[in-house]
């Protein structure tokens, strides 16, 4: 599918004013490729009502333009307009929240279908805007239960598994503390059975890349585990928490052009905005595409570290069953991670029972993700129910109400789940963070440290860190005379 745009409509300013559900009723100029597949009958067929139109140009420039109102363009955004700056939001999209979406129609709960789980809540900055009781205790590691060939593992099974996975734990944290950022897979045993399931657990599972292509300083150092779901729905936490945020919508950017005297940026709608400096939040997946052009071309440095930080791919496969499926999942603790292990293929995982409910949240991740996501949906479908059944018994084939696949890697918007350092560059997350000229800076999971990379919380904290280098810049220029326009800049 395409997006279908044109420069004649109006587009949505999205305000506090403007979000009384997760999405009003004004329609979409034509269809919207999303991150899962099939149709969502009122999903995302709605975007948010225009309740006002954004100005024309104003003859002064903002002081910042943000590309992307996912957490880190809405982080930034949120922080500068309360240090008082001019700033311009433009999203390509028809939502806001970037990789955190939530599914409120297709399941008797909302379901996530980016980002899952609030991960080190003690430090996490969204925790405080969950209501009390709104999070439930959810181990991102998938490994309280184990499953061979379909079948429950034997003790022995599971004490094998157990040594190949500790040993691999204790290495990766003990390589990545000596900081040697070598490849993941390189400390993984390869020839033991269980290697396959231990080194998707940090790869595929984690980083959404193998583990032979993972830096140990991206897993080694990452903190997840003891981490949460929140029950209404991470996307529309996000969408709340972004919710006074002004962004222009269905605003995909074209080109950026930069020099010493601020950035012009163009829009694939037709629009033309003039800035002193930009915040770009997009995911090294669209950075590395060329979807948006930048002039000059960007330093060497930093062209190879978005190279180096490329996307991996992680998507779910959510089954949702009648009360035919009680019997099995009453026996079953409230969001309970399995890995299935298979020894002729490549493992996938679960969370079972997520919220209490009779559902099963499937993952499958790395290259086997981007394999799955070419075969039809009813396919992948099919594969991931038989992994359940084969375990639980045909009762859930039976049972099944509702399902879906997402498929991030297919979204022009994201272009694959969130980045992975290639081993031996995770200092790449570093230099994408350096400011290009002092006009042109770089927010989002990409930017974020080691402990935080992939994650919302990463996100929020490079945006607030990008917001404050902004703030400097804005600062420095302040004490130069500066030219009010770049009409050579707005002609080109």
């Amino acid at each position: 599918m395409r997006v279908s745009y044109s420069p004649q409509r109006p587009t949505a300013l999205l305000g506090p004013e403007t979000l009384p559900g997760p999405f009003s009723t004004a329609s979409l100029p034509g269809p919207l490729p999303g991150p899962f597949s099939g149709s969502f009958p009122g999903f995302f067929s709605r975007a948010v009502a225009p309740v006002g139109i954004l100005p024309p140009q104003p003859t002064r420039p903002y002081d910042v333009i943000v590309v992307g109102a996912g957490v880190a363009g809405l982080a930034a955004s949120k922080r500068l307009r309360a240090e008082g700056k001019r700033v311009l939001v433009l999203e390509a999209s028809a939502r806001v929240g970037g990789r955190a979406l939530s599914d409120n129609k297709r399941f008797s709960v909302p379901i996530d279908l980016g980002a899952g789980w609030l991960h080190d809540p003690k430090n996490n900055p969204f925790l405080p805007f969950v209501e009390k009781g709104g999070t439930a205790p959810a181990n991102s590691m998938f490994t309280q239960l184990l499953f061979v060939n379909g079948k429950p593992a034997t003790a022995e099974e599971r004490k094998a598994f157990d040594r190949v996975h500790d040993g691999l734990e204790k290495a990766l944290q003990r390589e990545a503390r000596a900081g040697h950022d070598v490849s993941a897979g390189a400390l993984l045993d390869k020839k033991e059975r269980f290697a396959s399931s231990a080194g998707a657990v940090f790869g595929a599972f984690e980083s959404a890349r193998e583990i032979d292509e993972t830096s140990v300083m991206d897993v080694g150092i990452f903190g997840a585990g003891d981490d949460l779901f929140v029950k209404k729905g991470i996307g529309n936490l996000i969408e709340a928490w972004g919710k006074e945020a002004r962004v222009k919508l269905r605003t995909p950017v074209d080109s950026i052009h930069y020099d010493e005297g601020g950035v012009v940026v163009r829009t694939k709608t037709g629009e033309v905005y003039q800035a002193t400096t930009a915040i770009v939040t997009t995911s090294t997946g669209v950075l590395a595409s060329g979807a948006i052009r930048f002039t000059p071309k960007l330093p060497s440095e930093t062209s190879a570290a978005i190279k180096a930080l490329p996307m991996g791919l992680m998507n779910k496969v959510i089954f949702e069953f009648d009360d035919r499926a009680n019997a099995v999942f009453a026996k079953i603790p409230d969001n309970t991670g399995a890995i299935f292990h298979d020894d002729d293929g490549a493992p996938v995982a679960f969370v079972l029972r997520p919220h209490g409910k009779n559902m099963a949240i499937g993952f499958v991740g790395g290259e086997n993700a981007w394999r799955l996501e070419k075969l039809p949906v009813k396919d992948l479908k099919a594969l991931m129910l038989g992994k359940l059944t084969s375990a639980y018994g045909p009762t859930l084939a039976a049972s099944v109400k509702a399902s879906t696949v997402t498929q991030w890697g297919k979204n022009p918007f994201t272009r694959g789940a969130y980045s992975a350092a290639d081993p031996g560059k995770a200092d790449a997350r570093q230099t994408l963070a350096d400011p290009v000229a002092g006009r042109v800076f770089f927010a989002g999971e990409a930017v974020a440290g080691p402990e935080d990379n992939g994650t919302l919380r990463g996100a929020y904290r490079s945006g607030e860190a990008a917001s404050k280098r902004v703030m400097a810049q804005l600062a420095k220029d302040a004490r130069k005379v500066r030219l009010p326009h770049h009409p050579a800049l707005i002609a080109a």
